[in-house]
């Protein structure tokens, strides 16, 4: 599928799945959704009617598939950070599947990738990583909670944390790079969240 035929068909979704290498189980992609399948992710394709597109500089894809937008190795850039340059204006719900375990730096690179994506984005847009962390773009969101959680900052800002939860910052307050002043706070409902940037939640 070309990219034009991928935007054509997605233009009225508002939620797209990206799969990585790093998938171990693919019972966990949702088959109604459309995809970007980032190289070896598409070793995780099966064929259907559902919109996808595939990116990569074929390092890791085994399948029997071509990639769509074939990349040069040689790159200043990630295959994610590539793909993520593809999604529309019109998608604000992200769930990242297959991008984290295998080596740290790339791990730690992909969480990068998703804070500079969300950082420059003009939309509201929310970030879902493998189930346990979702990551939201700047401005008020509301997360339901029972349970331990975390805050995380890639960059200094300030922040708002209130609603049902145990630990609250009602007032603006500045929190520095990975600070432990937002760590294990414990949620029983709605939390509410304000953010001059994005913000990693990491859920227990």
């Amino acid at each position: 599928m070309t990219y034009d035929e991928f935007l054509l068909k997605i233009k009225e979704c508002d939620t797209l799945q990206i799969i990585g290498p790093m998938l171990n189980d693919a019972s966990i992609l949702n088959s109604e959704l459309a995809s970007i399948y980032v190289d070896g992710g598409l070793n995780h394709y099966r064929p259907s009617k559902v919109a996808s597109l595939s990116i990569g500089d074929n390092d890791s894809n085994i399948s029997d598939f071509n990639i769509d937008i074939r990349l040069n190795r040689e790159k200043d850039l990630s295959d994610l950070d590539a793909a993520l340059e593809l999604i529309p204006k019109n998608i604000t719900n992200l769930y990242f599947f297959g991008f984290s375990g295998g080596r740290a730096d790339h791990q730690l690179f992909n969480l990068g990738s998703i804070h500079h994506f969300l950082k420059d984005s003009k939309n509201r847009r929310i970030c879902y990583i493998d189930k346990k962390i979702q990551v939201v773009s700047a401005g008020h969101h509301i997360i339901k909670q029972d349970g331990p959680f975390s805050i995380i900052s890639l960059e200094k800002q300030k922040i708002k944390i209130y609603g049902e939860c145990k630990y609250k910052l009602l007032d603006w307050t500045s929190v520095e790079v990975l600070s432990s002043l937002t760590l294990s706070n414990i949620g029983n409902g709605e939390v509410h969240l304000e953010s001059e940037l994005p913000l990693f939640i990491y859920l227990d």
